[in-house]
């Protein structure tokens, strides 16, 4: 536009060029700033989410996939009465949108017994602790008593007045009736699918239709452990939601929603942070972990491709500690919520000293800091968050769905879909578990139970990651994950995460057990539907002769310190 009587060869001409530049780089800037507005004030999950008509559908329909009932009609405002129903007289009260919902039965408290893990008997709540202001409490108010002597090498928690229990918050709508079970001892297949899929997830289902069997028993229950119950019922009056629906305030240990309500529309959100918090122990290290990937040949079973065994799986807390000091938060000099690593590989060879490490933080905004070390180039390379939803050194499994879930709960919206029962794997009789036999080798040999869980969509918001949504069953009493299923970019069933859970003082007696009375995870695996694909693992590996595989809050007396988990150990290690 500068060809005319005005020159850029001459200095009016450049002047006048230079003013039409910023006049446009300011115009990009306004546009810029207009986007970012649009952005920050784009409402977060949680209250009013779905917001749209085409997401709704979307949702009734993965419910009616799943098996589960149709979300009611939001109430009517305050002041507008309800529109009669068809044919009913229009002074007479519509009945509730969930009136043909049949509740659960509310569940009998477990009988008292001679174990740290019962809850001792109601008295008087103690008074709740006063709301902070800061997102995370670093720090806790001091115990209201000197700390007892220390009970089976660890010390115990601090003496508090005993727990009540919390009320209950109304149950849900329940599909799938503890009425309507197969009998114990009965063994499902293929051919009983059909029978009881409402208690079987998509995934099982499928497994059940390659061959695979579950053998069913009876539910046991799963108490909190006493620590976590007695800060559950400490801390949990304070705790709140972030107004972004991302972080929570005041979060000191424990469970820190027992009573969420599933009409709360951050229902979804609260029941991932209490899942989240339930996995959280002071340290623990898991040895010789064998994992085999290969594919699911119809008729034969898993041809096997490839094992991978590795020395340790680490992880240290910094927030809701509750067995060693500094307890129940640590300061961290960087921030860090905890610290979790996996090396060195033993097998295969081309990993052989590999591995990798990560810290996650306090602030929600703060993406993890990530490094894998690959041995044959000699090089360390930081891992980027999406690549959290790729399989690790190609396998099926990747970091996010370690436990069922193991990402950043603020990077993912939640949304409740629903209640049901399904048939788990929650008390694992071996350690590691058994495989079926072909063609079904690639699920564990486990006893299942009836179990109540919450069903729970989890989209992310990371850019360029590697899944669409993935669905989560959380079961109702322990708050852990027997299963969870994954689609693809296109909205397709694309992999189920299958896990045998197990409790007790003994994690493997052919090395002496252990002296805790914890959660662990003796096996899993992660089916690729698509490709007939899968990876399973033991933990710890069936051929770690004397190894218990898991060590729960030792401290540093096992090897779980600060140092173990910084890059320069995870190269030095190597060497």
């Amino acid at each position: 536009m500068l060809n005319g009587p005005i020159s850029r060869k001459t200095p009016a001409g450049r002047y006048a060029y230079c003013l039409f530049m910023v006049a446009v780089g300011a115009l990009l800037v306004v546009a810029a700033s207009a986007g970012l507005a649009q952005q920050a004030d784009t409402p977060a999950p949680g209250a009013g989410w779905p917001t749209t008509g085409e997401e709704q559908q979307s949702y009734e329909t993965l419910r009616r996939l799943l098996g589960l009932p149709a979300q009611p009609p939001p109430a009517q405002p305050l002041g507008e009465p309800p529109a009669p129903a068809p044919g009913q007289p229009a002074d007479e009260p519509p009945p509730p949108a969930n009136a043909l919902a049949q509740p659960a039965a509310p569940e009998p408290a477990p009988a008292e017994v001679a174990t740290d893990k019962v809850a001792p008997a109601p008295v008087a709540r103690p008074a709740a602790a006063p709301k902070k202001k800061a997102n995370v409490v670093k720090s806790a108010p001091a115990p209201r008593a000197k700390p007892r002597v220390v009970v089976q090498g660890k010390p115990a928690a601090p003496e508090i007045a005993p727990p009540v229990a919390p009320q209950e918050a109304p149950a849900p709508p329940v599909v799938g009736s503890m009425d309507d079970l197969p009998p114990l001892g009965s063994v499902i297949a293929a051919a009983d699918v059909e029978r009881w899929k409402h208690l079987l997830g998509p995934s099982v289902q499928w497994s059940l239709q390659h061959g695979a069997t579950i053998k069913v028993s009876a539910p046991v229950p799963i108490p909190l452990e006493a620590a976590r119950a007695r800060a559950t019922e400490l801390y949990h009056d304070q705790v709140e939601l972030t107004a972004d629906k991302m972080d929570m305030k005041n979060y000191v240990a424990g469970v820190p929603f027992p009573t969420v309500n599933p009409d709360d529309p951050d229902a979804g959100v609260k029941l991932m942070f209490n899942q989240q918090s339930r996995t959280v122990v002071d340290d623990v290290d898991a040895r010789n972990i064998a994992c085999q990937t290969g594919t699911i040949v119809p008729g034969r079973g898993v041809e096997l491709e490839k094992q991978y065994v590795t020395g340790h799986w680490r992880r240290l807390f910094y927030v809701g500690r509750l067995y060693y000091d500094p307890k129940p938060a640590w300061k961290a000099s960087d921030g860090a919520r905890y610290r979790e690593s996996q090396y060195p590989f033993i097998e295969p060879f081309d990993l052989k000293s590999g591995g990798w490490s990560y810290t996650r933080y306090l602030d929600p905004g703060r993406l993890d800091d990530a490094w894998l070390y690959y041995p044959i180039t000699r090089r360390v390379r930081r891992m980027s968050t999406a690549q959290r939803s790729q399989g690790v050194f190609g396998q099926d499994m990747d970091l996010d769905s370690l436990a069922g879930f193991s990402g950043n709960p603020a990077w993912t919206e939640w949304h409740l879909l629903g209640v049901k029962t399904v048939l788990a794997a929650m008390h694992a009789k071996h350690s590691p578990v058994g495989w079926q036999k072909a063609p079904a080798d690639f699920v564990f040999d486990e006893e299942w139970e009836p179990r109540q869980v919450y069903v729970i969509l989890g989209r992310s918001r990371l850019p360029d990651y590697g899944f669409s949504q993935r669905v989560i069953y959380v079961d109702r009493e322990s708050y852990l994950i027997p299963y969870s299923e994954i689609y693809d970019l296109k909205g397709q069933l694309w992999k189920g995460l299958v896990q045998a859970w197990s409790f007790g003082a003994t994690v493997r007696p052919d090395a002496g057990g252990a002296s805790f009375e914890e959660f662990y995870l003796p096996g899993y695996a992660m089916i690729d539907m698509q490709l007939n694909h899968v990876t399973r693992c033991e933990l710890p590996y069936r051929n770690a002769v004397g190894d218990k595989g898991w060590y729960y809050n030792h401290g540093n007396a096992e090897g779980v310190t600060e140092d173990s988990f910084a890059v320069s150990s995870l190269i030095g290690q190597a060497h």
